[in-house]
């Protein structure tokens, strides 16, 4: 479905309208989005629809220059000239042991990401243009939806798509300037959590994975 699509159906299951608002489709997107990441962040990991970007990067001084698109979740990050994947650490973990950060010995064996960067430990420099580098395999930061996505850019199997008008109109209904609507609001709902759980039901079997584990960057 396309957001347009979603909207109108929205706007039925609501205030049953066929033709909302511009006020009222700036609150429908807020709900839709609410949805759409509650959904993301509870299946990305295992979303057959979501792209895994690659890319190989300078590192300065223990720094990698930023990735072209901010990371969700990393996957792996190695060192391209050994090809062989780092241990993921924190920068809190790191300076127990080097409080001035000040080993330069060797090659990376450890990495962390922090300010929106990957560092690596021990604190080296590891150049593309040498041959090196530190390679990365991630998830990007999922756009929001906007009135004009199509439903090829939503990060959620087609069939699954208008469970992002069912929670959006549960929570509607919960807010402030919703309808107050007892029986749509029960009704929308159950509705919400019977599709969350079809699409996390359908999550595990296309990952061939035995139980599905939620993920939450927070």
């Amino acid at each position: 479905m396309d957001v347009s699509q979603i909207l109108k159906l929205l706007a039925t299951l609501s205030i049953g309208l066929d033709d909302p608002t511009d006020s009222d489709i700036v609150v429908f997107m807020q709900f839709i989005n609410l949805c759409y990441f509650e959904l993301l962040q509870s299946t990305i990991a295992q979303n057959p629809l979501i792209s895994v970007t690659h890319e190989t990067l300078d590192c300065t001084d223990g720094d990698c220059e930023p990735t072209a698109t901010p990371i969700f979740i990393p996957k792996v990050v190695y060192d391209v000239a050994s090809n062989e994947a780092l241990s993921g650490t924190t920068f809190d973990e790191v300076i127990k042991n080097d409080p001035g950060f000040t080993n330069t010995n060797g090659v990376a064996q450890e990495w962390f990401y922090s300010g929106g960067i990957i560092s690596v430990y021990p604190v080296v420099t590891s150049l593309v243009a040498d041959g090196n580098g530190i390679g990365i395999r991630y998830i990007p930061q999922p756009a929001p939806l906007t009135v004009n996505s199509l439903s090829s850019d939503i990060l959620i199997p087609y069939m699954y798509q208008q469970v992002l008008a069912d929670g959006a109109s549960y929570y509607l209904f919960q807010s402030e300037t919703g309808f107050k609507d007892q029986t749509k609001m029960q009704a929308s709902m159950a509705r919400w959590m019977e599709g969350k759980q079809k699409l996390f039901a359908y999550m595990k079997n296309v990952s061939g994975k035995k139980t599905f584990s939620t993920y939450s960057p927070v």
